[in-house]
């Protein structure tokens, strides 16, 4: 298993026997006397890798997240008596000066802007090690005050430099998409971004020779060999697309109630008159068959029949645990899995749904391929095939809130919890009933 977390954003600082120890949203940084530098992870022992913060109590080094653990000397293990963190540059004295943090504005000295300004003025926290160093915790990782300067201290590397929230596959090159700033192409074998490229993508479908991706402001783009973004060359009804998904050689672009279909000859279908529809907001969408599936937010699941020109609408009352569905595919036998927000995962087959698995639990991605559909919630990684859902065997060392999956080299690639999981996709290998 291969992590690449998050490590840039710093929400606590303590200096412990000799060392210096950062809580971060990707895991725990420890910097020796040397300055070399270790980054703890869940195989290390640590429930969680989004750490709130990080203290020492009676000689023990505690780490708060979700779960707190404690530091043994050789790993961490949970601890599951609660402890308050402290502010921690309250009473900080450093030269003379009380220092605090003021949130916006930096470090202060004695209630005035610090003498020497920190790269920026996102400071979490702040130490002063038994030496008399200063050093922050930022956004932007942990900085040491040498004289005059603000020095960063080193990161291990393969660390993201943003957190991991979508997984786009454009050009046959996989980008992490985070939620704010640009996407980027991760190379796994350096370790490293390649490339940057447009800001804020989430989705991506390849339609004919085209590959169309949707972003977080609903805006449709098409984008290049290098990456670049021009228009698609069609105008959508609605203000933006909710979801795309390409069945044979027609793009079905999910609006805010219904659905348009867009072919490669360039013929347009757009379908606003099921009353089902009418002012829904849309979630997913999906063809197979005769059928067109749109999943809603709060009315549940509309099945068009193109053949009969039949609607069947699914809901509560026919079974779904949840009328938000947030994620489509096929099932592998001729029919639909559905996912939900709060009400786990179902199948619909043979004009029949019915729960499957993940019980009030949310279904954030479906993702198919030739023999199952890898599944992604809020409590880790499965695996739907041969009717039967199953845990992922390494989603105990992943953080449980996946966000997006990608399939890439016989490699299952996991955005969860800002940190990117590279698993074996190997089928065999999936255990665990749900």
């Amino acid at each position: 298993m291969s992590v690449a977390a998050f490590s840039g954003s710093v929400t606590g600082l303590v200096s412990h026997q000799g060392a210096l120890w950062a809580s971060t949203t990707g895991g725990v940084l420890r910097w020796d006397a040397t300055g070399r530098v270790r980054h703890f992870v869940r195989s290390d022992g640590l429930p969680t890798l989004r750490c709130s913060g990080i203290q020492v109590q009676s000689g023990k080094l505690l780490v708060l997240g979700s779960t707190h653990s404690v530091w043994t000397g050789t790993r961490f293990s949970p601890l599951r008596t609660k402890s308050q963190l402290e502010n921690p540059a309250k009473n900080l004295k450093y030269n003379g000066q009380s220092l605090t943090i003021f949130p916006g504005r930096g470090l202060l000295a004695n209630g005035r802007p610090f003498p020497f300004p920190p790269p920026t003025p996102n400071v979490s926290c702040a130490v002063i090690d038994p030496k008399g160093k200063l050093s922050i915790g930022t956004t932007q990782g942990v900085f040491q005050l040498a004289g005059k300067s603000w020095i960063r201290l080193t990161v291990p590397a393969g660390g993201l430099p943003a957190d991991a929230v979508s997984l786009v596959e454009v050009q046959n090159r996989p980008l992490v998409a985070p939620r704010e700033v640009p996407a980027f192409v991760w190379d796994p074998k350096l370790r490293r971004p390649t490339a940057t490229a447009g800001k804020l993508w989430r989705t991506a479908v390849v339609w004919g020779n085209r590959t169309i991706v949707r972003c977080a402001d609903s805006k449709l783009i098409e984008v290049g060999p290098s990456l670049e973004a021009k228009p698609v060359g069609f105008t959508l009804p609605r203000l933006g697309a909710t979801a795309i998904a390409v069945s044979g050689n027609t793009l079905f672009v999910a609006q805010h109630g219904g659905w348009s279909e867009f072919d490669v000859d360039g013929s347009v279908r757009h379908r606003f008159d099921v009353p089902i529809l009418n002012g829904e907001p849309t979630t997913a969408i999906c063809s197979f068959g005769p059928y067109v599936a749109i999943g809603t937010q709060r009315a549940g699941l509309m099945l068009w029949n193109r053949e009969k020109n039949q609607v069947t609408h699914l809901h509560e009352i026919h079974g779904l645990r949840d009328d938000w569905i947030t994620a489509l595919a096929l099932n592998g036998s001729g029919g639909l899995l559905v996912g939900t927000f709060v009400g786990g995962l179902h199948t619909w087959t043979n004009g029949k749904l019915k729960p499957v698995g993940l019980a009030k639990g949310c279904v954030t991605r479906l993702l198919p391929d030739s023999s199952g559909v890898w599944v992604g919630s809020l409590t880790g990684a499965y695996r739907w095939q041969n009717e039967r859902l199953t845990a992922h065997p390494a989603s105990k060392l992943i953080e449980p809130d996946v966000t997006d999956l990608l399939l890439r080299d016989q490699q299952l690639w996991v955005a969860a919890g800002g940190a990117l999981h590279i698993l074996s996709a190997q089928v065999n290998s999936a255990s665990g009933k749900q």
